[in-house]
């Protein structure tokens, strides 16, 4: 089993005869503990990543951003600790650290990476780190469950104008994978702005069943009683809001720098 699903692209916009290239990176939100969870959080801290869970992709400088997935997520915490512990942003650095880590364990299974970063040339990388070998400037790369990947590019050949941000949301919500779900959490480089940031989203959900007959509207919006919800997601680069409308409340995931752990406000 690898739980939690990752994916991370390069792409190209098109501007007066200009390609711009950019990288987004898609992950989940669900963790499953088992009995290890409260090993390095707290009681509280625990109940709330049960429920909201955790970013897996870590922005860690305006030039790197840090992706896991896989059965074992302290050892994921054992990479993040490092970096921020030596204050080591050198990507290359980070990948042969991640690499390690992943060839120390006994199961490949237990933790897998994406790295994407900048380097000084303004030129795009993405290394995948997983099934013992390390893949260096691929131009997408997906770690985690391999169901998940499958639905995900099955969709995106049926559906090609939606968006691959639509396309993860629904794949979250299917039953594929019952380790993979919460929120699709965004990661993109700019190619305008030359940093990582988690980019203001806005996405409504109307759950409930509709029969729309001929000439009528499909309703893209409902209250709570009726399954709808809209979230606003914040742009930052150092911490990510999520604003649920109908709740009128927040969810704040944001990196703890002085126990290295993931921390969590709502």
């Amino acid at each position: 089993i690898k739980m939690s699903f990752v994916y991370a692209v390069k792409d190209s916009i098109k501007i007066s005869d200009v390609n711009y290239y950019k990288i987004d990176v898609f992950s989940d939100t669900k963790i499953t503990f088992g009995k290890y969870g409260n090993i390095i959080w707290d009681k509280e801290k625990f109940k709330l990543i049960e429920k909201y869970g955790l970013i897996k992709c870590m922005i860690v400088s305006e030039k790197c951003c840090v992706s896991f997935a896989g059965n074992d997520i302290f050892r994921a915490n054992e990479l993040l600790t490092s970096i921020y512990k030596d204050r080591n942003v050198d990507p290359q650095g980070i990948i042969k650290k991640a690499y390690a880590i992943h060839c120390s364990c006994l199961d490949k299974n237990d933790i897998e990476f994406i790295v994407c970063f900048c380097d000084k040339y303004e030129q795009l990388h993405i290394t995948c780190i997983k099934d013992g070998e390390c893949y260096a400037d691929v131009d997408s790369a997906y770690i985690g469950s391999s169901s998940s990947y499958k639905v995900m590019q099955h969709k995106r050949l049926l559906y090609n104008t939606k968006s691959i941000n639509t396309i993860f949301d629904e794949v979250l919500n299917s039953t594929i994978d019952d380790s993979v779900g919460g929120f699709t959490i965004q990661a993109s480089y700019s190619p305008f702005d030359k940093t990582f940031s988690y980019p203001q989203i806005y996405k409504t959900y109307y759950e409930k069943k509709q029969v729309v007959k001929p000439g009528q509207s499909v309703i893209v919006y409902g209250d709570a009683s009726e399954g709808g919800y809209s979230l606003c997601y914040s742009k930052n680069q150092n911490e990510l809001m999520i604003y649920v409308y109908q709740g009128q409340f927040s969810i704040n995931y944001k990196m703890d720098l002085t126990s290295t752990n993931n921390k969590m406000k709502y």
